[in-house]
């Protein structure tokens, strides 16, 4: 929920942000100085491939196999009941270390794997 309003509240500043630099006084002050008054179509764009971009490589980073391994590992030391997410990991060769947060509803739970 706490996720949520902070998006929520960002999506907000950067409307606001956005409405300032649309004001006849910003688009007075560009004309003056001869730059288009139209929207930054490209920058948008581009903003909008980056978010692209950052969302799919995190998927792909938190569909690895090693984080597989991670969960398959804390779950071996908490047993049933619980959800599991891989907070931060490491590795070196064949050789990795992750901290998986063990979750249910009334506890979080961080387990620290090796292999």
């Amino acid at each position: 929920m706490t996720g949520l309003v902070v998006v929520i509240g960002f999506i907000v500043f950067l409307s606001w942000v956005y409405s300032e630099l649309r004001s006849d006084v910003v688009i007075d002050s560009y004309t003056a100085q001869e730059v288009p008054r139209s929207p930054p179509k490209a920058a948008f764009i581009a903003g909008a491939a980056l978010v692209l971009a950052i969302v799919v490589l995190l998927r792909l980073v938190a569909n690895s196999g090693m984080e597989q391994r991670a969960i398959d590992l804390a779950k071996v030391q908490t047993g049933p009941g619980f959800r599991y997410w891989v907070s931060s990991s490491s590795t070196s060769g064949n050789q990795g270390r992750a901290v998986v947060l063990a979750y249910d509803d009334r506890i979080v739970r961080p387990v620290s794997v090796e292999w």
